[in-house]
């Protein structure tokens, strides 16, 4: 009786296995199919595996031979996935498709141009292949999001990051210069949307590549700093949320990250759902950083309501555009997120976006 023996340590077609219980009992294969109440063809056809053992056959043979129908069932699985595997090629298709896809979403890539739009396996794997290269060539190692501890990239993330890399590596940027870069943050605070247009070349100056590319679907990445090398550093945008003032706040949050040393050679910072009032460790430094940055000496305002004159006005006395005074009532949860955001500005119409 073999009715624990659910994997057997050779895959055999099952009827070799019933004939051996047959045997043991002394039943014919005639014999087996009258208690069954099967025709003796059905029988002989299972015994010489042209026919497979259906769930309402199993549960028969298994209440003829004190068994479990589950017995059975594992038994011809087994037999047909070998049967399966050792006609199919090794390398398959579906392998290295789910492979692709395992690194990166193959289908956002293709639709937007970053590998080629082909089902060709081989030009796939290529491409692929020489998006992610620089990635991995450097090494980066994955720093925190909101909290300190590494993590490792999803593919979404990979494939954005991969993609600012490529870009940043054909810009022509000079040596990296912090005291630089530390004084075009303080010049940020009093940005506005139609100054948008030429930050690529301000950021290009101290040595940043600054790369805008808008997310891939499922990242929920704001922004990332990288430093490929001692001498350059990279801030990628993605404008989720397409608002100016989440656009200067992220902004000025990578910059933070690279003036305050969080992030070392051959490492990538990556931001997601900026704004959080839960931030600890090297994210609330950064945003300490940018918040001293955009009002100096500390943000005090007269107490609520606020009417969008009152807005205009608050900014004017700091410097800033009204929304980043906005934004920043809303993240100290002194005024509520309805109407009054609906007229800040939205950014990718001001800046210039990467095809």
């Amino acid at each position: 009786m073999r009715e624990n023996m659910l994997t057997p340590a050779e895959v055999f077609p099952v009827g070799e296995f019933l004939r051996e219980e047959l045997e043991e009992r002394g039943w014919s294969n005639s014999e087996f199919a009258q208690i069954l109440g099967r025709p003796a063809q059905t029988i002989s056809e299972i015994m010489n595996g042209k026919k497979e053992i259906t769930a309402e056959t199993a549960v028969t043979i298994a209440d003829a031979l004190g068994t479990s129908p589950e017995y059975w069932l594992n038994l011809q699985t087994a037999f047909r996935l070998r049967e399966v595997r050792s006609h199919r090629p090794a390398n398959n298709s579906v392998v290295r498709m789910a492979r692709l896809r395992d690194k990166v979403p193959l289908r956002e890539l293709r639709k937007r141009g970053w590998i080629s739009d082909t089902e060709d396996l081989d030009l796939l794997e290529r491409d692929v292949s020489a998006l992610l290269l620089p990635l991995e060539a450097a090494d980066f190692a994955a720093a925190a999001r909101k909290t300190d501890s590494d993590s490792s990239f999803t593919p979404e993330q990979r494939g954005w990051l991969a993609r600012v890399l490529q870009l940043a590596s054909a810009r022509e940027v000079s040596p990296f210069d912090g005291d630089a870069l530390g004084r075009l943050a303080k010049e940020l605070r009093s940005v506005r949307p139609d100054g948008l247009g030429g930050l690529e070349q301000r950021f290009a100056r101290c040595g940043v590549a600054l790369v805008i590319e808008p997310q891939l679907a499922g990242s929920k990445l704001d922004g990332a700093a990288m430093r490929p090398s001692s001498e350059m550093a990279i801030i990628g945008l993605t404008t989720r949320g397409n608002q100016f003032d989440i656009f200067v706040w992220t902004l000025l949050h990578e910059v933070a990250h690279l003036l305050l040393g969080h992030v070392g050679v051959a490492a990538v910072r990556i931001d997601e759902e900026l704004g959080s009032s839960d931030l600890t460790g090297q994210e609330l430094e950064a945003d300490n950083f940018a918040v001293q940055l955009l009002f100096p000496g500390g943000f005090v305002v007269p107490p609520p309501p606020y009417s969008m004159e009152a807005l205009v006005s608050i900014a004017s006395n700091y410097g800033v555009h009204f929304s980043i005074v906005l934004g920043r009532l809303q993240h100290d949860q002194i005024v509520g997120p309805a109407h009054l955001r609906r007229s800040i500005p939205r950014v990718r119409s001001f800046l210039q976006m990467v095809d």
